[in-house]
């Protein structure tokens, strides 16, 4: 297969998954509400691709940057050729929906979650295509030796990792920085990232900008719509008022900080869905299994 083969055949196969896996979907199990069952998470994403031994990945390991403890493509994977970034934008309903308040909205929050989750598994899904057409990969995220931090004694650089999906997009070609230190794409910059290093030899993407913050033009809109004062002109984004904020915000979202008539509601609001899901599932049922239930329930 050509490398510009490989390619497509790879685009081809996250656009599938992105689109027909379950994991796309929030499920009745695991809404946060009722009006969340069935919310689609994430739009069909963007892909680039960046050589192994492109000498951005050196430059990653200033401190500046992200620091000494990144790793290379060559230490994730021996004969590394290639990096694939993926940046999946979050469904128009999911950032819609968390245009007011002062909290996370819970589609944002599934969004954050779950969609978490869901990259892990497409990268996983990444890999499985790469190796069926006969290259080694791996998902760092997937993999034991990937670290992620939080320090609170030093609130400007509180998060540390040993692989950033931001800066690997960055040097894929896929955006450049903003001043909360997320990536803009040209797809905006509501979504989540994830990467797989391969052996396989694919077609560089070209990058249309220079500069690490080409995209932002210092506008302060984002400044004006943080709800916790975390983001500034002069310092950027606080990681730890931001991290505090969200804790805040995950208190509300969790079940088991409902009271009792709370829980009873949520229980009722769902009856409906629940029973209609039972029918579904009876009405699948093979007509000689379905009418030995019905022999032995009347």
């Amino acid at each position: 297969m050509e490398p510009s083969e490989l390619l497509a055949y790879l685009q081809n196969g996250i656009n599938e998954f992105v689109e027909g896996s379950s994991g796309n979907y929030i499920s009745m199990r695991g809404a946060l509400s009722p009006s969340s069952v069935g919310l689609r998470l994430f739009e069909p994403p963007l892909i680039g691709v960046a050589a192994a031994n492109d000498p951005l990945f050196e430059e990653m390991l200033d401190e500046k940057a992200v620091g000494k403890q990144m790793l290379k493509p060559s230490d994730w994977l021996d004969g590394a050729q290639s990096v694939v970034s993926y940046f999946l934008p979050m469904s128009e309903r999911v950032r819609q929906s968390n245009l007011e308040g002062d909290l996370a909205s819970t589609e944002w929050f599934h969004a954050r979650i779950e969609g978490q989750m869901f990259i892990m598994r497409l990268g996983d899904q990444v890999a499985r295509l790469l190796k069926a057409a006969g290259y080694d990969a791996v998902c760092p995220a997937c993999h034991p030796n990937m670290k992620a931090t939080f320090h609170d004694e030093n609130p400007s650089a509180a998060y540390h990792s040993n692989w950033s999906e931001r800066h690997i997009a960055y040097i894929c070609g896929l955006g450049t920085f903003s001043l909360t230190r997320g990536i803009i794409t040209e797809k905006g910059a509501a979504g989540r990232l994830g990467s797989v290093v391969t052996t396989a030899a694919l077609p560089v993407t070209e990058r249309p900008y220079s500069g690490i913050d080409d995209y932002c033009i210092k506008c302060g809109a984002c400044i004006d719509r943080c709800p916790v004062n975390a983001i500034s002109l002069e310092t950027g984004k606080d990681n730890y008022a931001c991290h505090n904020a969200l804790l805040e915000s995950k208190k509300v979202y969790q079940v088991g900080n409902m009271n009792t008539q709370e829980l009873w509601d949520l229980i009722q609001s769902l009856r409906f869905t629940i029973a209609t899901n039972a029918i579904s599932m009876i009405l699948d049922l093979p007509r000689i299994v379905f009418d030995t239930l019905v022999d032995r329930i009347f």
